[in-house]
């Protein structure tokens, strides 16, 4: 499918190789840099809660063109130079019936690039503020380079979000070294800023959904997507509050999926049953002990249904838990693991059917690649020192190999990795690139089943 068409961010191409993240975390973004914010004023004016004093402005330049005969698209690529401190411009380019845009804080003095990508035909680029053009540029077909890109899509997708409104869909290229900015979308209905967002299946049909979940209000909803639209509401409904941990499972083997919430402070825990409509029923309702703050599903033997890692960081309790079809849970094995991992994700490193782990220290930057077994016992493949700081790590599926790669961020210093993991436990660096310092999150999620 040529999702290109609906880019409404940068082709990314950062080809590099090496032993993972490793070194200095990356300084503060330069000229170039991009940070991703949306906003209706100034940044300086919403931190000081006035409005800015003074209109911005600032130039905007088209430097190159390409055509994407095999895509049916067109990218244009530019700069926005501000002389006001961090306000939000809107870059759009329009097409024929078409408009994308994207949007970008700039500071005073500052020059960020722009790369949009719409349909073929002539392209009038324009920037506002607060829906006002202040400046504007403007590209045809005939101006554009002829270009072409290899390969196919990798299976899974990245959806990064702001915690409350916006999202973004990032495809990846089997090469591992590309990134396509799908369509940004801005209709996610969080309210707070503290809600989850997990892939779920609940339709049956081919693609995963999304659910996102407000623990302060007990919102939830079910997220469909459509490649031209965005994300749109299949359900939403009011659970209780609470909630920190909401996982998808696999209980039964049929096509839908299953979750298990969980309470960290109440140790309430409930597998719930999802259904094609976006409605839910209860499996099991139980009592665990209180503090888990890793619960995620693993396959530790050949049967349909998930086994749970679960882990506390503050006493470093360790336990792999059983999931029967009837909602009743067991015990694999209770070990005691050294404390303060806040990632534990599941990965493949070699073609069975079994999980791995991958555990990270941000504190400390540890990380440490995990064999499971399916009498519960562990081992590790490897144990080296990253970068400190990534608060979000999560396993895809990139370049269409047995094996997952790694989604790295750090909202901090907007710093984005993706990692080839390769059997045995050795790392690589497909890219190392600025997503800007403006996600709370980014999963996994397989939109079309490929």
């Amino acid at each position: 499918m040529p999702r290109i068409r609906w880019s409404a961010l940068a082709l990314a191409v950062v080809a590099a190789t090496g032993a993972g993240p490793a070194g200095p975390v990356a300084a503060a973004p330069s000229e170039g840099d991009r940070g991703i914010r949306v906003s209706s004023h100034s940044a300086e004016a919403e931190s000081a809660g006035t409005a800015a004093a003074a209109a911005p402005t600032a130039t905007v330049s088209v430097s190159s063109c390409f055509v994407y005969d095999s895509f049916g698209a067109a990218e244009v690529v530019g700069t926005v130079t501000s002389d006001a401190p961090g306000t939000v411009f809107t870059v759009r380019v329009v097409s024929p019936g078409v408009e994308q845009q994207e949007m970008l804080v700039v500071d005073a003095g500052q020059t960020r690039q722009f790369s949009i990508i719409t349909d073929t035909g002539p392209v009038a680029t324009t920037v506002t503020v607060d829906g006002s053009v202040i400046a504007s540029a403007n590209r045809t077909v005939a101006d554009c380079t002829p270009s072409t890109v290899s390969g196919v899509y990798g299976r899974d997708e990245i959806v990064r979000w702001d915690g409350f409104q916006v999202g973004e869909v990032v495809s990846t290229f089997t090469d591992g070294n590309t990134e396509f900015y799908d369509l940004l979308v801005d209709n996610f209905g969080s309210e707070t800023g503290t809600a989850v967002l997990v892939a779920v299946e609940v339709d049956g049909t081919p693609g995963e959904e999304l659910m996102t979940y407000d623990p302060e209000t007990g919102t939830q909803t079910f997220w469909q997507w459509d490649e031209v639209d965005g994300f749109s509401p299949i359900s939403r409904r009011t659970w209780s509050q609470g909630w920190d941990v909401v996982a998808p499972i696999q209980l039964d083997g049929e096509a839908l999926s299953e979750l298990v919430v969980y309470n960290s402070v109440t140790g309430r825990q409930v597998l719930v049953n999802l259904f094609s409509n976006g409605t839910t029923g209860t499996y099991s309702d139980r009592q665990w002990s209180r503090g888990w703050d890793v619960v995620e599903p693993i396959q530790l033997d050949a049967d349909a249904a998930s086994e749970l890692v679960v882990y506390n960081s503050v006493t470093g309790r360790q336990v792999l838990v059983n999931l029967f079809s009837n909602g009743t849970t067991g015990t694999y094995s209770d070990r005691q693991w050294s404390k303060g991992w806040d990632t534990v994700e599941p990965i493949q490193l070699d073609s069975d059917r079994l999980s791995e782990l991958m555990v990270y220290n941000s504190v400390t930057g540890r990380q440490v690649l995990v064999n499971l077994f399916a009498n519960g016992s562990t081992g590790t493949f490897s144990d080296r020192q990253w970068s400190r700081g990534w608060d979000v790590v999560t396993a895809v599926e990139s370049d269409r190999t047995a094996l997952s790669e790694l989604a790295l961020y750090n909202s901090g210093t907007g710093r984005h990795v993706l990692i080839d993991l390769k059997a045995g436990g050795g790392t690589g660096t497909y890219i190392d690139t600025f997503w800007g310092r403006f996600w709370a999150d980014a999963v996994r999620v397989n939109l079309e089943g490929d």
